[in-house]
């Protein structure tokens, strides 16, 4: 699975051949996900695995203890292929690019060969059923109504748990278009991890980020210039706000996050992120030094620098209002104000860390006056705050923002 879509950014002199065929792609992920997407999908997928665990009692109480070894045998080659795939994948220099990526691999190619060893061993589970059914009818008749009733009852319970780990797996794959943890989930997730030996990762979720990829790539720069033109229309707003809720929501999860870290640089948006310009580097110095007397006495560059920082991370909010604000852009705000919000904890030292670097790139040497790592990390907690600050808190404020929206 390739899911280095977000490259399509940089290829600025690609024909619209190769453009094509890369939006044929996304397109068909965006309508699997939008299909599988639906509300009822919170009450189909227990209502299916109810039904799959009671096929499996009836199946256990039918062809009894030799189908129920053979789901075991089918859950342990599952899960020693899955942990020989893992290896061979990640020691493959070709796949190194995409070594954040094979867990999610893994977990699809473990429910598709435990499917096959599956149906391979049910095949030759009924064929010996049926061979066999001239010495079960003899050895039946020695046996009391009761023995065999609780001989039978034994062996569907047996399989019904012998088949969970299977049937969580494949509720896994469905609830890749759901991002609720719930019992199901959970579940679920320990399913993905048992199956696949601890090589695989759960699907929860990554549908979003596909979706969300998606909008991005297909049109990012009509996205953000639309929302940047338009904040105040309803139906933009809430277009933008989606596809990133569900862009950096893919951020807490850790393997999604590796995969998107690696490829936001090659968004124009983010790649020509600046934090600061040579006035506002000029003017934080000429602040710094009047309020904090250290700065002047410092005998080094590095010390002024850890200076700085600690005034400016200890004063976000005003420096930010004073000085960051202005400095920005309104795409380079909208991108910092996303990015902040629906993070974890190591998410946002993660994003922090990943555009502290581009920034730092920008910049220009002389005007890296500050830590931009920590600044970084400070801004994003006061935007967090910000943007749970300046939430509609009455009905009418909601009111009088749609309405503006609609006159748009």
């Amino acid at each position: 699975m390739n899911l280095n879509y977000v490259s399509y950014f940089s290829e600025n002199n690609s024909t619209e051949k190769s453009k094509d065929a890369i939006s044929q792609i996304l397109e068909k992920i965006n309508y699997f996900f939008t299909k599988l997407d639906v509300p009822s999908l919170t009450y189909i997928i227990p209502i299916m695995i109810i039904v799959l665990f009671a096929l499996s009692f009836l199946i256990g109480m039918w062809l009894r203890t030799k189908y129920v070894l053979a789901k075991v045998v089918a859950v342990g080659l599952t899960i020693v292929g899955s942990i020989a795939a893992a290896t061979t994948l990640q020691n493959n220099e070709r796949f190194v690019e995409y070594k954040d990526a094979i867990p999610f691999v893994i977990t699809l190619a473990a429910l598709g060969f435990y499917w096959l060893i599956r149906g391979i061993l049910f095949s030759i589970t009924i064929t010996l059923h049926i061979l066999m059914r001239w010495r079960r009818k003899r050895v039946d008749r020695k046996r009391n109504f009761f023995k065999k009733s609780t001989i039978r009852l034994l062996t569907g319970a047996s399989n019904m748990v012998a088949s969970s780990f299977g049937i969580f797996l494949f509720s896994n794959v469905l609830l890749s278009a759901s991002t609720k943890d719930n019992s199901t989930s959970k579940a679920s997730q320990v399913a993905v991890k048992i199956m696949t030996g601890g090589r695989g990762a759960s699907l929860n979720g990554i549908g979003n980020f596909a979706l969300s990829i998606y909008q991005i790539v297909t049109g990012g720069d009509k996205l953000f210039d639309d929302y940047v033109n338009n904040p105040n229309n309803k139906e933009i707003r809430e277009k933008f706000e989606k596809v990133m809720e569900g862009f950096t929501d893919t951020l807490n999860d850790t393997n999604l996050r590796n995969i998107i870290l690696k490829n936001v640089e090659k968004i124009p948006q983010v790649k020509e992120l600046k934090l600061i310009n040579n006035e506002t580097a000029a003017e934080i110095r000429a602040k710094v030094a009047s309020d904090e007397p250290r700065y002047a006495l410092a005998t080094s560059e590095k010390e002024r620098k850890e200076i700085a920082t600690d005034y400016i991370v200890k004063n976000i909010s005003s420096i930010y209002d004073q000085y960051i604000q202005d400095s920005l852009d309104n795409k380079s705000k909208s991108i910092l104000s996303n990015f902040s919000t629906n993070l974890n904890k190591d998410a946002k030292a993660a994003i922090s860390k990943k555009f502290s670097e581009i920034i730092e790139k920008n910049v220009e040497k002389q005007n890296q006056v500050i830590d931009f790592d920590k600044v970084m990390n400070s801004m994003f907690g006061e935007l967090e705050k910000r943007a749970k600050a300046n939430q509609p808190t009455s009905n009418t404020e909601k009111t009088e923002s749609e309405g503006n929206g609609a006159t748009n």
